[in-house]
């Protein structure tokens, strides 16, 4: 598979994720290079907020002692997110590894990050987890993946009407929230509703909202315990944002079930009512008898599908399957 061969994996810093890909490279035999496509220190972070002319030149020196850490060689050049990579640095890295395969996963809406586009002439392959952006640009599509299979549903009832929400702040999410915990009284919510203490102030939250909030990031192993202890989990994707989120497969590993507002669920294999609850973003209610169904169990090939495995054996090209590009 990717056995003694070197990749240079470039990703910005999303929860335990960028690790868990490395971890599963190596597994594949794979030596990995991991660096994140724009600074991760404070200090950066602080620049970036309120200094944003500074911070170009911020990331120009990171991305010049980035430059000094690199291999000799690489194999594969995996990165997400190109566009928070300066174009300066993608041609030196073409001219400096001139053969290797350089692969671009898209795990956002394009829509949302437009300058995406530029980027693409610098890869032999990109792929994208969301389907109608693979329909409209011509890439290849593959959705995001979950790290451990469980069965937390294998008595084939849930055990409490406990629901879980964990994600960060933008656009309508909050007014979602509330108008979840107003409109479905039964129902207990357990909410991991981040946001950073400068967003906070910067969006101008009412002092009396505060409470919905967490100031700290939860950590990937407290999620999947909170997940596995759940009768499902709640996905509220950014208004513009088409493709699943993480969320939605982490609950799929699990076998719990999913409560979503994105109408785009029911285009995927796995959308089976009796798992998965489509409510509307404005009038979000929860049906109290949909939570007392059993859970359907899937054809575990379904599932493992899914599995970060095969979402690398799909990136990479070794799975005995037709590619899937739209």
């Amino acid at each position: 598979m990717l056995e003694n061969r070197k990749v240079l994996f470039l990703t910005p810093e999303f929860y335990n994720y960028p690790g868990l890909i490395k971890q599963t490279l190596e597994k594949m035999g794979a030596l990995v290079d991991l660096l994140y496509n724009r600074p991760t220190d404070r200090i950066s972070k602080l620049i970036q907020t309120f200094f944003a002319g500074a911070y170009e030149n911020t990331k120009q020196r990171y991305f010049n002692k980035l430059a000094r850490r690199l291999g000799a060689e690489y194999d594969f050049i995996l990165i997400i997110r190109a566009d928070l990579i300066p174009m300066t640095f993608l041609q030196y890295l073409k001219l400096s590894y001139p053969g290797a395969r350089f692969i671009q996963y898209v795990w956002d809406d394009i829509n949302l990050f437009p300058r995406l586009l530029d980027t693409f002439k610098y890869f032999d392959k990109i792929l994208s987890y969301n389907f109608d952006d693979c329909q409209k640009f011509g890439l290849y599509f593959r959705p995001f993946f979950f790290i451990e299979r469980k069965n937390a549903n294998e008595n084939n009832l849930p055990v409490n009407k406990e629901v879980f929400f964990i994600g960060a702040y933008h656009t309508d999410r909050l007014k979602i929230i509330e108008n979840i915990i107003r409109l479905n009284p039964y129902i207990n919510l357990h909410s991991h509703f981040y946001i950073n203490p400068i967003t906070a102030i910067l969006a101008r939250i009412p002092v009396r909202k505060l409470h919905f909030f967490k100031f700290r990031k939860m950590k990937y192993s407290e999620m999947l315990d909170v997940i596995e202890k759940s009768a499902a989990v709640i996905d509220i994707q950014n208004i513009s944002q088409h493709g699943l989120t993480t969320r939605v497969f982490e609950a799929l590993g699990a076998g719990i079930k999913i409560i979503t507002v994105n109408e785009n669920i029911i285009k995927y294999d796995f959308y089976e009512k009796e798992n998965i609850l489509l409510i509307n973003r404005d009038n979000p209610v929860i049906e109290e008898s949909w939570l007392d169904l059993p859970y359907k169990h899937y054809d575990e090939s379904t599932i493992q599908n899914y599995h970060i495995e095969n979402w690398a054996a799909d990136v990479f090209e070794f799975r005995n399957k037709n590619e899937n590009k739209i």
